[in-house]
């Protein structure tokens, strides 16, 4: 099954790599929320719905959501050792470009096309990394000291 959230966009660069594969960079467009799929083939095809942000710029604190996500950056044993910020940003392209350079997996980066508003993406990428740090202060496998 498909995920119920995605994301269309617009194909920048495409390469052709061995294998039948390609290597695709693709420019954001719009979200939107999948209604029904349409089996089909070679490509799956299904009716979807835009899913616009749903922001409200007095009930969020962007500004502090930021410093707290770079701050668990800064923390990350994991994280980039040198990251280059454009500080002018406006608080939703500066969160998915951190979302997009950041190594997440793809589980992660849905959970952030999940949600519903900047601030959202924000809370939701300082539990990814909040959730790292943990990880990697007490191993993968430790059962008895996460839950």
């Amino acid at each position: 099954p498909v995920f119920e959230s995605g994301c269309a966009g617009r194909i920048e660069t495409c390469q052709e790599l061995e294998g039948g594969k390609y290597n695709i960079v693709l420019r954001a467009l719009s979200r939107f929320r999948v209604i029904e799929e349409h089996m089909g083939e070679p490509y799956r095809l299904a009716t979807v719905e835009p899913r616009p942000e749903h922001d409200d710029p007095a009930a969020a604190d962007l500004d502090g959501a930021r410093r707290r996500v770079l701050a668990a950056i800064g923390r990350a044993a994991d994280g980039p050792e040198v990251m280059v910020l454009n500080s002018d940003l406006p608080h939703g392209p500066f969160v998915d470009a951190l979302s997009q350079a950041l190594p997440l997996s793809p589980l992660e980066r849905q959970s952030l096309l999940d949600c519903d508003s900047v601030a959202e993406r924000y809370a939701r990428l300082l539990q990814v990394l909040d959730f790292r740090q943990i990880e990697q202060t007490y191993g993968r496998n430790r059962r008895d000291v996460v839950h």
